[in-house]
């Protein structure tokens, strides 16, 4: 009996261990079968030119026939500016338009200068870089005065498709293999993107995404830039809810979008997903909006299930902020799923 008993126990003892080994090797097992997502950052590609003048003839976006070095290394942009850095070149200024970009992403910018082109005489700035070549927007006033200085290039400011953007570049400067380098990172980064929504669950779930100026209103694309929605909608599958959709059909019928949502009437526009556009750049909900009776109702407030974008990343569309236009995404619907604090 002594003996069956201690049987008995070195059995259970060997059927624990096993158990504890199958449980380790199927969580290991299952950590490895998920795939870890990461979106990354813009690659840094070198300028490949040659350094020798070679002329060229281009038709710009004013219809107007355009001779320059091809080569040129002293350059002004107005106009694409980190399209053109991304693609390895690097110019001696750009339009101080652009500056907020430049602080987010300084080592790209890094010794670049800035030209204030609110100033009507930025002209005279201009001119004291003793350019080669200046890229500009199609202001008409502004490259028939630039062309005075240099060869002028007039492109699309508000071009908004980014391989538009790089594929002409590349065609002024001769940098395709680099234009193909970006474009190719902004599709798998944005396929990337895709599989970790759908990893996520996202595909087919609703989404609110409020804002506001004076009072709280639901944010649209005619406000806010809307890359996020973009993103959301088209590329992620999530989907507005009936009463949104239905809300903004009837204010943009009415030219109201701009008004703002009732209190009594915020809790309508709930969905599974809550998010805040903050165009203050501090990335918090104001007060007003904090205590707003229809806000303090919604679900997702009480819970503290608010995911926070900011708007100024969304208003952007150069392709140096994609891969954070992604990441600031994620991390405010996990947020809003109550899987990240």
């Amino acid at each position: 009996m002594k003996t069956f008993g201690k049987m008995k126990y070195v059995l259970l003892g060997v059927l624990m261990t096993l158990v504890c080994v199958c449980s380790a090797f199927l969580m290991t097992g299952c950590k490895a079968n998920k795939e870890e997502i990461e979106i990354e950052s813009l690659p840094v590609l070198e300028d490949t030119r040659g350094t020798e003048n070679e002329n060229a003839t281009i038709t710009d976006a004013l219809d107007r026939e355009v001779t320059y070095n091809k080569n040129a290394r002293k350059i002004v942009t107005l106009a694409w500016e980190s399209d053109l850095i991304g693609l390895g070149v690097k110019p001696l200024a750009v339009s101080n338009t652009n500056e907020a970009l430049a602080e987010m992403y300084a080592s790209f910018y890094k010794d670049v200068e800035f030209i204030d082109t609110y100033n009507n005489n930025f002209y005279e700035a201009v001119m004291a870089y003793q350019p080669d070549l200046i890229i500009s927007t199609t202001n008409a006033t502004w490259v028939g005065n630039l062309e005075k200085i240099a060869s002028t290039i007039a492109v699309d400011y508000a071009e908004q498709d980014y391989a538009v953007r790089l594929n002409r570049l590349a065609e002024i400067f001769g940098l395709q293999d680099n234009a193909k380098k970006l474009i190719d990172y902004a599709t798998e980064t944005k396929n990337n993107a895709v599989k970790k929504a759908e990893q996520m669950g996202l595909k087919d779930k609703t989404v609110t995404v409020f804002g506001s100026m004076q009072n709280l209103m639901i944010a649209h694309v005619d406000f806010w830039g809307a890359k996020y929605d973009t993103i959301l909608f088209e590329e992620f599958g999530m989907k507005k809810t009936q009463a949104v959709e239905e809300y903004l059909a009837e204010a943009n019928a009415n030219n109201t979008l701009f008004s703002g949502v009732s209190s009594e009437a915020v809790p309508n526009y709930e969905a599974d997903y809550t998010l805040y556009c903050d165009m203050t750049g501090l990335k918090e909900i104001p007060p007003t909006v904090q205590s707003n009776p229809g806000w303090m109702s919604l679900k997702a407030v009480q819970e503290n299930r608010v995911g926070i974008i900011d708007f100024g990343l969304y208003a952007i569309k150069d392709l140096i902020c994609l891969g954070e236009q992604y990441n600031q995404l994620f991390s405010a619907l996990e947020v809003a799923m109550g899987t990240k604090a």
